[in-house]
């Protein structure tokens, strides 16, 4: 008699523990050395990268099946096993192993299972294979588990609830219900709902209990054109991905399902570019196929195959010829009784309507097969206030002023609650002013980057914002990409592994990209994850302008990283990054295998000549507008390059003769500033006040608050020097209605605009002038504001000008980046008490100090850093004194950079070891006459050095 294998009690009780702590696993049985014992199962097992940095280990797959299968044969021995550690890990996969092993005989119900509940028994599943009796076969798990994909986008839509579309969900039971060769089309603009509208149908014709018209489920393909296995210029691949659907659903029709997918391939071979304006005879057979397919479902089951074609503008965006093709297909499926198509998109089918035939309200004919029309458009008023009730808890007031304030689109209702429920009723108000001046996709642009600002998480937050200009996310993109542009530590691989894998409990904000190849993050395998694609577009719309240097900076390094790397993905991802900055890729790192991942009308976030380079490799046709568009923008980079450098030479004639040359430039055209900029170069403020005043009504009535805003503070500029503080004051105020579309530093440059009128006019200590100074001090006091101040040394200089009593630490700041006293001024300290040979070196100083720059420039620095280190603030003051002398006396003199550079070095030093109130005071006063000499430091619209170099020219 053959004896059974001894299973050593550490082994036995580590097979049914997915993963665990060396130093807490008890054994299933008796050993005689612990710490051998240990020893020997750990050369079995393999450690396990746990976020919480604990040391936990796991048992590797082979020894363990090995382990299970040999308890499973004795009487009670997975239980035993089991039993021996009271604390099981919290794993959905250490759940699926309790329940297979407790089970007993009983049979896994499996219809309710979640995906991942269904992916944890199918690995729970797999590691007890003949150990227990009832564990679902793999088949079977798969099968299950390839439903519940399908399922999983729509589950997710209808999360926050769905409500009202009761006439279109009506439609829609008819068009399935009733037969005639047809297809139905559903358009809408984006955020209206379509998507919602299809997953709640889709879900009630999956349900029997919710489609009370029949008594089984209906089978269904969804084809998202967005998605990489559809390619919108070849209809073999909608054929291939509609039967693995199929086949998924059905294991009935399985092998003709296997037979169908091969002659497809076979057809891919032999055609390697299908002619859409034709269907091939090979083609055409694949076609019938896939009917015998549905047909044979439709005697199976009595019920017709719903078929949905979702996203329907990137098949428009490949091509009149592109979509007839499709059309032709489509066509041909409609004729049988076994199948209902519909089509979803933002417009509506562009069909070749013969004349010969009859048209009927809401449809249109195709060859012998009708279009039906279904246009999907905002709520109701009631609609809109239910749809708010659901998926948020707020008092009526504030459901009604969100309606009032973003209209009843369900995207912008959605987001808007979101934000409220954030940051109070009082935003409501606010959200009125928005939508009061920005145009209906960007009300949903600004309410969701508002959103963003409210992740608990800072780092998350920050990946976020600016993080999503990148489209794909994986660990080393937040390493090697995110990490310095989004201000986020990441030093290690496992950092950004954490970072990674809390981003996916972030479902609002990502999704999971199951077209890609899995990665590895921490041992598991996992897919890449990129930004929800409809929000990623709409808070775009913002980023480019608030945030310009890290969005160029994302793009740097996504450009640095993914040219490094190897593989077709990688380098779409390159030539993607390279055409969103502005740039036309190397011709050679082009190949047609990228059109997966590069679809000219899912970017429109691309430059005009970017997309233009895009549709000539994607074998498009270049539409007559992006064609203008590219030819323009080139014009447009050309003259800004050429504008900007004739600015810092201040001839803007020469400037102003380029800008004018043509018209036709858009609303956030840099063009307007450096014309305003030009304008007041010249000192034409009358004709400059006029030309930003008309800029900023005119981006107000097109939807682009943002640059009203900077518009706006231009204008306040121009007026505050012609000393015209009082209606300064007002287009400050003014400014401020748009305060919610600029970023925190442009609101702050706003008040101390404010600040500086209110002080230029008396009225310092006001309550209005209290409460801007509060609020630009609040502002003053994130980090994130600080840190963009070092990097715009003209709003520096305006900031201590106006805060730096109150804020001494970021004087000190300014005189270690900027340096003291860049403009002359006259002595004005009255006499103090020093040493009679100090005062009359003094005294003499206007004269002296210049024979002594000349000759001895060290000497004076060496002089000026004794007098600093001196204790007493009269030495500290009789210092600044001396300096300012110097520079009055020998600014022509080389050499005078080097003492203010190691001059502000020692003062920066002295004022953090003792920020003397006198001064602090004298060095604030110092830097309030360089701005009241320079004029407003506007750094607008990411152009700082060009504004700076502008400004400084006329200290």
């Amino acid at each position: 008699m053959m004896t059974e294998p001894v299973i050593p009690p550490f082994k036995a009780a580590a097979a049914v523990l997915t993963n665990f702590d060396p130093a807490a696993l008890q054994p299933a049985g008796d050993v005689e050395d612990r710490d051998m014992a240990l020893a020997d199962l750990l050369l079995e097992c393999e450690p396990v990268a746990d976020f919480d940095k604990s040391r936990r280990w796991q048992l590797e797959d082979a020894p363990r099946r090995e382990a299970l299968y040999q308890l499973g044969r004795r009487p009670d021995g997975l239980r035993m096993a089991l039993a021996a550690n009271a604390e099981h890990p919290q794993d959905a996969v250490q759940q699926a192993m309790v329940e297979l092993i407790e089970g007993g005989n009983e049979k896994i119900p499996l219809e309710e299972r979640s995906l991942e509940d269904l992916l944890a028994l199918a690995r729970a599943s797999d590691w007890l294979a003949g150990a227990v009796e009832k564990a679902p076969s793999r088949e079977v798990l798969l099968d299950q588990v390839e439903k519940r994909r399908l399922l999983k986008p729509f589950v997710r839509l209808l999360e926050r609830g769905f409500v009202g579309r009761g006439v279109e969900l009506a439609e829609l039971h008819d068009f399935l219900l009733h037969y005639r060769p047809s297809i139905l089309s559903l358009h809408g603009p984006g955020g209206i709902g379509k998507s919602t509208l299809l997953a709640r149908f889709v879900m009630d014709v999956v349900s029997p209990t919710r489609f009370r018209e029949v008594e089984r489920p209906f089978t269904f393909v969804y084809l998202d054109v967005d998605r990489t296995a559809i390619d919108p210029k070849d209809p073999v691949s909608f054929a291939k991905e509609a039967v693995r659907q199929l086949a998924a659903q059905n294991r009935s029709v399985q092998p003709l399902a296997e037979r169908v997918q091969r002659s497809l391939v076979a057809v891919s071979g032999r055609e390697e570019s299908v002619q859409l304006e034709s269907v091939s005879p090979d083609v055409s057979d694949a076609w019938v196929l896939m009917l015998q397919l549905t047909e044979l479902l439709f005697k199976q089951r009595g019920l017709p195959t719903l078929f949905i074609v979702d996203t329907w503008e990137e098949i428009q965006a490949a091509g009149t010829g592109s979509e007839d093709g499709v059309l032709q297909f489509l066509s041909q499926l409609a004729t049988s009784q076994s199948i209902r198509i519909i089509c979803a998109g933002r417009a509506r089918l562009r069909t070749a309507a013969s004349p010969s035939l009859e048209n009927v309200p809401g449809s249109t004919r195709f060859g012998f097969i009708e279009f039906r029309q279904i246009a999907i458009d905002s709520f109701d008023e009631p609609t809109a206030k239910v749809y708010l009730e659901g998926i948020a808890h707020m008092p009526k007031r504030a459901i009604e002023s969100i309606i009032k304030a973003v209209g009843t689109a369900p995207l912008s209702l959605a987001l808007a609650a979101r934000v409220i429920e954030r940051e109070g009723i009082g935003a409501a108000s606010d959200l009125a002013m928005i939508v009061a001046k920005v145009k209906s996709e960007q009300i949903q642009g600004q309410l969701f980057t508002r959103l963003l600002g409210h992740i608990h998480d800072p780092e998350l937050q920050r990946l976020a914002q600016p993080g999503l200009v990148v489209r794909r996310i994986t660990p080393d993109v937040i390493q090697h990409v995110l990490a310095s542009p989004c201000e986020v530590i990441v030093p290690d691989e496992a950092t950004a592994d954490t970072l990674f894998m809390k981003l996916v409990d972030e479902t609002g904000l990502v999704e999971i990209d199951e077209d890609d190849d899995p990665i590895d993050v921490a041992g598991q395998k996992i897919w890449p994850l990129h930004y929800r694609s409809d929000l990623r577009q709409l808070a775009l719309l913002d980023l480019k302008r608030i945030m310009p240097d890290q969005v160029e900076a994302i793009h740097a390094g996504a450009i640095a990283w993914y040219s490094s790397q190897q593989g077709l993905r990688a380098k779409a991802e390159e030539i993607y990054h390279r055409l969103a900055r502005g740039d036309l890729p190397p011709v050679d790192l082009w190949r047609p295998d990228m059109a997966l991942w590069l679809r000219a009308s899912s970017m429109p976030e691309l430059p005009a000549r970017g997309r233009a380079w895009l549709l000539q490799r994607l074998d498009q046709a270049l539409d007559d507008e992006t064609r203008a568009a590219a030819d323009f923008e080139i014009w447009e980079r050309d003259t800004t390059e050429q504008a900007r450098a004739f600015l810092g030479r201040r001839n803007w004639r020469q400037a102003l003769r380029l800008i004018r040359q043509r018209s036709g430039r858009g609303p956030t055209s840099p063009l307007w500033l450096l014309e305003a900029q030009a304008l007041v170069q010249s000192g034409a403020f009358s004709e400059a006040e006029e030309f930003l005043s008309t800029a900023a009504t005119t981006s107000t009535e097109q939807g682009e608050p943002g640059q009203s805003f900077t518009f706006l503070l231009l204008l306040a500029n121009v007026q505050i020097r012609q000393a015209r503080f009082e209606t300064a004051l007002e287009t400050l105020q003014r400014a401020g209605q748009f305060s919610s579309n600029a970023d925190e530093i442009e609101e702050l440059q706003r008040l101390l605009m404010q600040l500086r009128v209110w002080r230029k006019l008396g009225q310092v200590g006001s309550a209005e002038e209290k409460r801007a100074k509060t609020a630009a001090l609040e502002r003053l006091a994130r980090p994130m504001v600080r840190k963009q101040l070092e990097r715009r040394p003209a709003l520096l200089r305006e900031t201590v000008a106006e805060l730096g009593a109150e804020r001494p630490d970021v004087l000190v700041q300014a005189v270690r980046i900027l340096g003291i006293g860049r403009v002359r001024l006259p002595l004005s300290w009255a006499p103090i008490k020093l040493p009679a040979w100090l005062v009359g070196l003094l005294a003499r100083a206007a004269v002296a100090l210049e024979r002594f720059l000349l000759r001895r420039p060290g000497s004076l620095e060496r002089f000026l850093r004794f007098l600093l280190k001196r204790p007493g603030s009269s030495y500290n003051l009789l210092a600044i004194d001396i300096l300012r002398t110097a520079i009055a006396a020998g600014a022509s003199v080389g050499g005078v950079s080097l003492v203010l550079t190691d001059f502000a070095v020692d003062l920066a030093a002295s004022l953090q070891r003792q920020k003397t109130p006198s001064i602090v005071s004298w060095c604030v006063n110092v830097y309030r006459t360089e701005v009241d000499a320079i004029g407003v430091a506007l750094e607008a619209s990411g152009e700082p050095k060009e504004l700076e170099s502008d400004l400084e020219s006329q200290v």
